[in-house]
């Protein structure tokens, strides 16, 4: 269950590597899995995190 953040390791970005449009640079980034809530009625965000207001 994802109730928090949790590290994507090499491993990890290799298992989700066809599911996803993404090139993960670990020698420059680290990445996360973060749960979050998106508002499907509203018109902006697309599934993008909005700012916390």
């Amino acid at each position: 269950m994802l109730y928090e953040q949790y590290d994507i390791n090499k491993r990890m970005a290799n298992c989700i590597a066809n599911t996803i449009d993404f090139s993960f640079d670990f020698d420059k980034y680290e990445y996360f899995f973060e749960t979050f809530n998106v508002d499907a009625d509203l018109e902006i965000g697309n599934g993008v995190r909005l700012k916390d207001h």
